[in-house]
């Protein structure tokens, strides 16, 4: 200070140097740096469902709901272990909602008589709200559940599993080739084909989503003319979401009504669990 005073003595000029030289150079306090929360925050909560013939639903935990719900803190991955009891046929949907209005599923899972082994759902998404739907529409009779919900802030690694492979044929007339899980409001992922056609000229492919036996030629989901004797393979990373069931058929022209004359042999990949994003169908 005394060299700042004496320098100020002999001019405007440089005491003002000065002091930005002093300042300049002033000693700070050392500061930690805040690296925020690098843990990873997650939520779990249980539930149960008893022995039911009608739909139920287990909701997003509110102020008045604390129990036997799904605890929101922000979370984009999702993970439901479910344990169900008895040898009953039963569908179980992850829905997710921005409004409470609309709800989209996001992953499903389907226990059927003779494989009742605990299941697991696994998805990822932001949703405000968040519910599982046991036997959607009411459709079965479901044992009783238990099971644990598990919510992620980062998401988690995803593959889309193919839980059923089954072989059928498309004959003359169109036939159900879905597995009795669509009949339980169970929606599916058609994720691989293959059909070989036997005729002696083109057979033209046609797979539809309906509810009921649909009309060869009219409102099909896909088509694909395969030549004689020729296989049909779908490409790789291609899928299709149905609603209800899968059927199939074949006809001699395309978008034709006549059916082919002998049956086409086909291989069908199905994923019944999801999870279903992008294209998340709409909860029914």
């Amino acid at each position: 200070m005394r060299r700042f005073a004496d320098a100020c003595k002999t001019g405007i000029q440089a005491c003002f140097l000065l002091a930005l030289w002093l300042y300049a150079f002033r000693t700070l306090p050392l500061r930690g740096q805040y690296l925020g929360n690098v843990g990873q925050a997650s939520t779990q909560t249980s539930f149960v469902s008893a022995p039911i013939g009608v739909q139920e639903i287990v909701p997003t935990c509110t102020a008045s709901v604390s129990t036997n719900c799904l605890k929101m803190i922000g979370q984009v991955a999702h993970s439901v272990v479910l344990v169900h009891s008895g040898s009953y046929e039963c569908g179980v949907l992850l829905d997710g909602s921005l409004d409470g209005t609309v709800w989209e599923t996001l992953g499903a899972v389907y226990f059927t008589t003779s494989f009742s082994a605990p299941k697991v759902i696994v998805a990822n998404g932001y949703y405000p709200l968040l519910r599982l739907k046991f036997n959607p529409g009411g459709v079965s009779s479901c044992g009783a559940f238990t099971g644990i919900y598990s919510g992620f802030q980062t998401p988690l690694p995803l593959s889309n599993l193919t839980q059923t492979v089954f072989q059928t044929a498309a004959a003359v007339t169109q036939v159900d080739s879905s597995f009795t899980a669509a009949l339980f409001n169970i929606p599916s992922l058609v994720e691989g084909l293959s059909c070989t056609n036997p005729n002696g000229g083109t057979a033209w492919l046609q797979l539809f989503d309906a509810a009921s036996a649909p009309t060869l030629g009219t409102g099909f989901l896909f088509e694909v003319g395969i030549p004689a004797s020729q296989t049909f393979v779908l490409p790789g990373g291609n899928s299709f979401l149905l609603h209800s069931l899968l059927w199939m058929g074949a006809a001699t022209a395309a978008g034709g009504s006549t059916a082919v004359g002998t049956a086409l042999p086909c291989n069908f990949q199905m994923n019944y669990w999801g999870p279903f994003s992008p294209l998340n169908p709409f909860s029914p």
